[in-house]
């Protein structure tokens, strides 16, 4: 289906009079047209493996298509040849064979058949739509802020910014790891009212990580960027210190969205995400004009702190549980903690 509709717009010479415009060739638009079944093929059967737990699995099928990528990047290079094509080309083989390795390793779980079940139809519709909420509330919420900040600062002052909001989300990481294994063991959980106390320790682990990494990066935030990224951007140090914050204060929503998600109420998300909007919007406007991007740090540190205090209520609501037991360490995690090591030492 996308690839007729795109091949009935290519024959509007309006959209080839675009295209020579911004200049793209007809042929890069296709390599990309052509990889995106693959690219649905591969998220939907990897969230399969996610879904029964096979986690190990997930990984791997993760990993084939960045690995593919690369080394054929790398070759692209020492032939001398690399280029927009080369690298689209790169970029279709990985997605390609990233299908084909997540294809056959949910072949080797379960048999595939065509077949259509319209209640199973009418409740992913029913889910998606709710999902499709989320995602859409916190795209606006991600890209609505940085649209603003393009308009209120110069463009110098704008890549400041983007070092210090690249260097500082990488401690997400920790926080979509831990989000990964999280959703299907909450969603496929036989009593899922005792979930909640897993998804507070999940919340104190992860923050615990976040704040030890956090605090080194923060520490050694000045030497750091002046070694990756060179003194002219030295200005990134101070917003990328509050971001930090702003970034392990986000880890708890995230965490506790998931939660939700995995409970059939991702819209829980959309709305917080709602409430982190406006927060943010009405921060950068105030405190752009008088401390620049170190305002816009703040205004976004602002943003996740009432995103976290909405889902933090919500959830402790739900399960009543208090909302310190997704912070302060508890005696138990510490024997958890020892066990998970010595399981690690025998593997």
């Amino acid at each position: 289906m996308l690839w007729g509709l795109v091949g009935l717009i290519s024959l509007l010479p309006v959209f080839n009079a675009v295209l020579i415009s911004k200049g793209i060739s007809s042929t890069q638009l296709w390599l990309v047209v052509i990889v995106l079944p693959f690219y649905i093929l591969f998220k939907w059967y990897s969230g399969i493996l996610r879904g029964v737990g096979k986690i190990g699995l997930f990984n791997i099928a993760s990993f084939v298509g960045v690995l593919v990528q690369f080394v054929l990047v790398e070759v692209f290079v020492l032939l001398g040849s690399i280029n927009l094509f080369f690298v689209l080309l790169s970029f279709v083989f990985s997605n390609v064979a990233a299908a084909i390795v997540v294809f056959v390793l949910v072949c080797r779980l379960t048999p595939i058949r065509l077949s259509l079940d319209w209640s199973l139809v009418k409740t992913m519709l029913g889910y998606g739509m709710k999902a499709y909420l989320w995602n859409t509330a916190e795209f606006f919420d991600n890209q609505s802020t940085i649209i603003l900040i393009a308009v209120l600062v110069s463009t110098t002052e704008l890549g400041y910014y983007s070092v210090a909001a690249n260097v500082s989300g990488k401690l997400l990481f920790i926080a979509e790891a831990a989000a990964t294994v999280l959703f299907p063991y909450v969603s496929t959980a036989i009593h899922q009212e005792k979930t909640g106390n897993v998804t507070s320790a999940v919340c104190r682990y992860v923050f615990f990580l976040m704040s030890m990494a956090g605090l080194c990066i923060g520490v050694y935030a000045d030497p750091l960027v002046r070694l990756m990224f060179g003194t002219e951007f030295m200005p990134a140090v101070q917003p990328l210190q509050v971001l930090l914050v702003a970034v392990i204060i986000a880890s708890f929503s995230r965490l506790i969205t998931v939660d939700f998600a995995g409970r059939g109420n991702p819209e829980m998300g959309a709305f917080s995400s709602v409430i982190s909007l406006i927060v943010s919007v009405v921060l950068i406007i105030g405190l752009t004009k008088s401390y620049g991007i170190v305002g816009v740090a703040f205004a976004t540190l602002g943003g996740y702190v009432a995103r976290t205090v909405v889902m933090v209520i919500l959830f402790s609501n739900k399960h009543h549980i208090p909302a310190w037991h997704m912070v302060v360490p508890r005696k138990t995690d510490w024997h958890n903690v020892k066990s998970m090591a010595s399981k690690l030492r025998l593997m």
